[in-house]
C-alpha cells in the first residue's frame, strides 16, 4: 500500500514531536509562526512578537516610531517636566526598558511638541517601543 504525502507528513511530524517533546515543539512552532507572520505582514508585525510590554500613555502607541523607540515627527520625549500637568509621563528620562538583556526593548513616552496648553488625552500623548533588542 502506497503512503500519501499527507500521511508521510503526519508521520514525520509525529516522530519530531515525540523526539523533541511537546513544550519544545510548541515553542519552536510559535517562533516559526511569528517569523512567517512577520514576513507576510511586513516589518510592522515585529513589535507584536517582541518581548515585554511598554504600556504606552492612554494605551495608545504612536505611528512612525524609530527602530530605537525614538518619537515620530511632531512629538518629543515626554518627561514629568514636559507633560504640562497631564501626569501621564512618570519617567524622568521619558524612556525605560522591558525585561532583561538581551531580549529587552526600549519604551518611550511621546507628547506633541506644539506650544501652549494641550488636552490631556491620547490625541497628544502616545508611546513607542523599539524594534531593536537591547
Amino acid at each position: 500500500m502506497k503512503t500519501s504525502r499527507d500521511e508521510k507528513f503526519q508521520l514525520g511530524a509525529g516522530k519530531a514531536t515525540r523526539r523533541i517533546g511537546r513544550r519544545k515543539f510548541l515553542g519552536k512552532s510559535g517562533a516559526v509562526a511569528a517569523a512567517v507572520a512577520s514576513i507576510v505582514m511586513g516589518v510592522n508585525a515585529r513589535p507584536a512578537f517582541a518581548h515585554g510590554t511598554c504600556y504606552p500613555p492612554y494605551g495608545r502607541y504612536c505611528s512612525g516610531c524609530g527602530a530605537s523607540s525614538s518619537c515620530p515627527s511632531g512629538k518629543v520625549t515626554c518627561t514629568p517636566s514636559y507633560d504640562r500637568g497631564c501626569n501621564v509621563c512618570p519617567y524622568s528620562t521619558g524612556w525605560w526598558y522591558t525585561g532583561t538583556s538581551p531580549n529587552r526593548h526600549r519604551c518611550r513616552d511621546c507628547i506633541s511638541n506644539i506650544y501652549g496648553p494641550i488636552a490631556c488625552n491620547g490625541t497628544y500623548v502616545c508611546g513607542c517601543k523599539s524594534t531593536t533588542h537591547y
